[in-house]
């Protein structure tokens, strides 16, 4: 992550995140985090020929929350983005479960489903 060229309209994502200052990231360093390095670090570690099938099912459950996520950020939104955010928030919270067996949907988690609804 430390070559990761970004560009200026970008906020820099922590170079060490559990080591970030105070021990707390702000949110625009965790959105960048999550939302640049992490998809470009676990799609080099996790989809190569080397992955394992469970590695290459938690990159695409990740990204299905990237998308969420990003679709749920935009400035603008139109009808087919809503319905973009509740296909990947309901492929990521599907896949979630069948990922990690005896996981629970948390309330936060559950209420993303209904969202939707409100980006209307």
């Amino acid at each position: 992550m430390a070559c990761l060229l970004l560009p200026s309209c970008v906020g820099r994502g922590p170079h060490q995140p559990r080591e970030a200052a105070g021990g707390h990231l702000k949110a625009d360093e965790w959105r960048t985090f999550c939302t640049v390095n992490l998809p470009i670090t676990l799609t080099r570690l996790w989809s190569g020929d080397s992955a394992t099938t469970h590695e290459r099912c938690m990159l695409k459950n990740f990204l299905h929350l990237v998308q969420a996520v990003r679709i749920a950020s935009f400035r603008e939104i139109s009808n087919a983005d809503v319905h973009a955010y509740e296909f990947h928030m309901h492929a990521y919270l599907t896949s979630l479960l069948s990922l990690y067996p005896g996981i629970k949907i948390v309330p936060n988690q559950h209420i993303s489903l209904h969202f939707g609804e409100h980006l209307r």
